[in-house]
């Protein structure tokens, strides 16, 4: 059975930014790198802005986008194991496309 997926790589001049505020206060930066369709929901892959206590260079935060009682967007923390290895899974798939996509486009030029 395929599941049917929709997602998007977010492009580097597309740079989106979201902005959280942890248990201190203190406002943290993570760039959107991509939006997915998985099994239904969306996800929302997050890695820092700089380097930010908890996260290593190239770590991903990943969320699910839900809305609140007034529909406005909220991010849900993953913290299902099984589940952040499936949409890992799923973002590499998404990384390889994009990089055979832009293989055969240099390719064609």
């Amino acid at each position: 059975m395929a599941d049917e997926r929709d997602f998007e790589l977010i492009e580097e001049e597309e740079e989106e930014v979201v902005t959280f505020v942890d248990e201190d206060g203190n406002e943290i930066d993570f760039d959107v790198i991509a939006v997915l369709d998985y099994k239904d929901l969306w996800y929302i892959y997050l890695s820092p802005v700089k380097p930010t206590e908890g996260f290593e260079e190239g770590d991903l935060f990943i969320c699910r986008i839900d809305e609140d009682e007034n529909g406005e967007e909220l991010y849900v923390p993953v913290e299902d194991e099984a589940l952040l290895s499936d949409l890992m899974e799923e973002f590499d798939k998404l990384v390889e496309s994009e990089e055979d996509e832009d293989a055969a486009s240099d390719e064609a030029e």
